[in-house]
């Protein structure tokens, strides 16, 4: 015992470098490690505070307007908005195509709380476009969203869709994002 307490006092120095340099280690260590949950904390709460908007099309009346039913038609669409996340957002329809032409509508801002819906509907649309044949009648929605929230980052959704002759929405492509 005399040995190992007169060991202890000759290297008292050195052994307590080894400890600072263990204790400094282990530090380091938590401190890594609580930066890394922090930044995963924060990646959650912008999930869980992030606006969520379901756009779903589709067709409220197409109507012949000729003798030929694919050839000259009426067409009316409507938009169901639903707010799937866990936030408020704020929403207005951007831009609507159909065959290339862009359909005039008016920028109406609606704020929905989660799990609420709203409808948009198109105005009636005139077409010479025969949906019978070939690819159908091709279209395109973009909307604009974005939380109440102090940040102010504003989202979009879009989505490529084609009318088929059945009365069929088909959806072709939807891509999301963050506006820049």
């Amino acid at each position: 015992m005399c040995a190992i307490l007169n060991f202890l006092n000759y290297n008292s120095g050195a052994i307590q470098v080894i400890l600072v340099l263990v204790l400094v280690s282990v530090t380091i260590w938590y401190a890594i490690s609580t930066k890394r949950m922090a930044n995963i904390s924060q990646a959650q709460f912008f999930t869980s505070t992030r606006p969520y908007l379901y756009p779903a099309i589709e067709i409220e009346r197409l109507f012949s307007t000729g003798y030929n039913p694919l050839n000259n038609y009426s067409i009316q669409l409507r938009f169901l908005f639903t707010n799937v996340g866990s936030v408020p957002v704020n929403h207005y329809v951007d831009e609507i195509i159909l065959n290339g032409a862009s359909i005039n509508t008016p920028r109406i801002d609606t704020i929905l709380f989660p799990g609420q819906k709203s409808y948009f509907g198109s105005e009636t649309l005139q077409s010479s476009t025969n949906i019978g044949q070939g690819d159908g009648l091709k279209g395109s929605l973009k909307v604009i969203f974005w939380s109440g929230d102090i940040n102010g980052i504003k989202y979009f959704f879009q989505r490529d869709f084609t009318l088929s002759a059945r009365n069929v929405v088909v959806i072709d492509k939807e891509s999301y994002g963050q506006l820049r």
